[in-house]
């Protein structure tokens, strides 16, 4: 009688701790995938970002990375904060609509920059996929700036492969992010 008791107390003891090993391992779960997203879009944030491209580089996985800046994003702020928040609430859904199947999307650091992490995918088809994204982007209305004269949204973007010279993570953003001055200036001066 005795051992059959303590047999059943040992029994619920050891469901009781699965119980609580496998709440903590969700609540992990959760607060980890809250860590790593961005607030405001629900996208990756740059943790959460760098943490996916770390995988890349462990699996050996190919990929070229793009950085987008909504151009003249300041004035949107301008009308307000509420605007600008939704220009990238609404940016960001278009993106997530647009690369759902074959691309890391996050928000980059806290601004109007995005990146758009393409595995398997050689810098040519990544600048030919925003390509058509700004094709997209440019025949979309976006409710957030009804309002406005002008309802596109149009993005400056910086490309680039990894490669031996850019085979860390500081590396791939510093050259997409030259990429991406590059291309603003060569807007700029066009205008």
């Amino acid at each position: 009688m005795c051992d059959s008791t303590v047999i059943y107390i040992c029994i619920f003891f050891i469901f009781a701790l699965t119980g609580i090993a496998l709440y903590f391992a969700k609540r992990s779960t959760y607060f980890r995938r809250l860590s790593e997203t961005d607030q405001m879009t629900l996208l990756l944030n740059y943790r959460g970002l760098c943490r996916n491209i770390e995988k890349l580089f462990k699996q050996e996985t190919p990929f070229s990375v793009a950085i987008l800046d909504i151009d003249n994003f300041r004035n949107f702020n301008l009308h307000g904060y509420k605007l600008g928040d939704a220009v990238l609430k609404e940016f960001a859904a278009l993106l997530c609509n647009t690369f759902y199947e074959d691309a890391l999307i996050a928000r980059f650091r806290l601004g109007d920059e995005f990146v758009i992490v393409f595995p398997n995918t050689e810098f040519e088809q990544a600048e030919n996929k925003i390509k058509k994204f700004r094709e997209i982007c440019c025949n979309f209305k976006f409710n957030s700036i009804a309002g406005f004269s002008v309802h596109t949204i149009s993005f400056s973007e910086g490309i680039v492969e990894l490669n031996a010279e850019t085979n860390s993570i500081d590396s791939l953003f510093s050259e997409a992010e030259k990429s991406l001055k590059d291309n603003k200036a060569k807007k700029t001066f066009a205008s």
